[in-house]
């Protein structure tokens, strides 16, 4: 879940992201699909991201890239993909939406979808994107 908080990715990337995406010596994750769920039949695909920014490379922070590197070595050669299910098939993201439920209700706060934290991520950015660009104004000449 850490990982949808620190980086906003929708929950269809996160499920759809591979060893191969981690860069741990760079300390960046490429996205590069989505995993989808279709109607009929609840069938799983693997599809390029929803939109045409989605394919971008994103910068870890250490705490992040610790975690994300373990997960890759505890792997193996199990599965290529870095999050699965509990029979190592590929993660549904609708699972992943009832296990995000069940740790918010756990913890005592009210359910949200990720895709509203993915939101609250984006505006955290902007933020502060907007904090370093007025004190770089303030402090030239």
């Amino acid at each position: 879940m850490r990982l949808l908080l620190v980086t906003g990715l929708r929950r269809g990337e996160l499920c759809g992201l591979r060893r191969g995406d981690l860069e741990p010596v760079q300390g960046t994750l490429r996205v590069r699909r989505q995993i989808v769920v279709e109607d009929p039949g609840s069938r799983l695909r693997v599809k390029p991201p929803k939109s045409h920014n989605g394919k971008r490379t994103l910068i870890l922070d250490p705490l992040t890239l610790d975690m994300l590197s373990e997960v890759a070595a505890s792997r193996g050669a199990a599965s290529r993909y870095l999050f699965t299910g509990r029979t190592g098939r590929l993660l549904r993201p609708d699972n992943l939406t009832d296990r995000f439920n069940k740790l918010a209700e756990a913890a005592g706060v009210r359910p949200i979808k990720p895709h509203q934290i993915r939101h609250l991520t984006r505006v955290d950015t902007v933020r502060r994107r907007l904090r370093r660009a007025r004190g770089r104004r303030t402090t030239r000449p």
